[in-house]
């Protein structure tokens, strides 16, 4: 939940930490305080997202909305009682490869104010954190927020690798030195999905989605998030930032899965691919679409995936997930398990 209003006080942090001797002349780092955010909270923390240019609203959906859960928001405060930065967790329903339910947090929105950076605050509000939360916790760090993991031992689940499908790869060559060998590459393209496609998916047919009317089981021997309609909706249609494409796969009228996409720079990336059946006719599917509209590549990202037998090239991961506490060794983390589409 975001959080009850318990408080702790920094007095209880400061021993602890290093850094006292990095706050700012004039400011003790006992001059901050570090709690659990509630509802009232949300303007303040609305107006660190929109020093970073987003619009208001954001944290309202992402904290507040969540069909998973409510998120926990922990933040510092200054002597005037201006919130200065944020570490929030976000749940998240998975069900474990034995079957089991659980709710894991995800490690998300990690911010202190640029003028405080590298002084305290953030290690104040990481040691906060690590008083109030516990259970099942994953993410995906980057190289600032690395040290969160580092700090409180967790384990590397996996590398969050990069799987690309070639689809129009001369277009890449437009306008250029080699415009030329454009067509030469794109039907290289499509000899290459034609080696791991089948030629014509017979009764498949793609529709896109206005909103998911229906739960999606991911039949896998491994830990997943629970595919709800409600989480669906919130996490895709809903969103007020992203510009999502859903489509329905259906056989012989029968919805069999579905895929959401997102279109970036010439590139079309799924934040999620779940099929019941016929997983290479419903990506024939899906690759004819790409085409179609223009797309170079086809990619998606994740941990635990095995795509190659698909078609799809794993290309050098750059980051790694990491959990805490998180049963069983296997686990598949696509972006529809996160905050956002990495």
């Amino acid at each position: 939940m975001v959080a009850s209003s318990k408080d702790l006080h920094h007095d209880a942090v400061r021993d602890n930490l290093s850094e006292v001797r990095d706050i700012p002349a004039g400011e003790r780092l006992s001059d901050y305080r570090f709690r659990a955010a509630t509802e009232h909270d949300m303007r303040g923390v609305e107006a660190l997202f929109e020093r970073r240019d987003i619009a208001p609203g954001w944290a309202t959906w992402k904290f507040m909305e969540n069909p998973d859960g409510v998120a926990q928001v922990c933040i510092a405060e200054n002597s005037r009682k201006t919130i200065v930065g944020m570490l929030a967790h976000m749940p998240r329903k998975f069900t474990t490869a034995d079957g089991e339910s659980i709710t894991a947090l995800q490690v998300v929105d990690v911010y202190v104010v640029p003028e405080l950076r590298d002084r305290g605050v953030f290690l104040g509000l990481l040691d906060f954190a690590r008083r109030i939360i516990d259970g099942p916790r994953f993410g995906i760090p980057n190289q600032y927020s690395a040290i969160f993991g580092l700090r409180v031992d967790w384990e590397v689940l996996g590398p969050f690798d990069r799987w690309r499908f070639p689809i129009a790869i001369g277009s890449r060559l437009a306008g250029g030195t080699f415009a030329f060998l454009a067509p030469l590459v794109n039907g290289i393209s499509r000899i290459y999905k034609v080696a791991f496609l089948p030629l014509f998916p017979g009764n498949l047919e793609m529709k896109r989605i206005t909103r998911f009317n229906r739960n999606f089981e991911f039949d896998v021997k491994a830990g997943h998030g629970v595919r709800s309609a409600d989480y669906l909706n919130w996490r895709f249609i809903d969103h007020p930032k992203g510009n999502f494409h859903a489509y329905d796969f259906f056989d012989n009228g029968e919805s069999v899965g579905y895929c959401v996409l997102t279109m970036i720079a010439g590139n079309a990336n799924m934040s999620d691919f779940v099929t019941s059946r016929r997983r290479r006719g419903c990506l024939r599917l899906l690759v004819d679409h790409c085409w179609g509209e223009g797309f170079a590549q086809l990619g998606i990202r994740g941990t635990g995936l095995s795509l190659g037998k698909l078609g799809f090239i794993r290309l050098a991961s750059k980051s790694n997930c990491t959990a805490a506490e998180l049963p069983g060794e296997h686990w598949i983390i696509t972006p529809c398990d996160l905050d956002v589409d990495c």
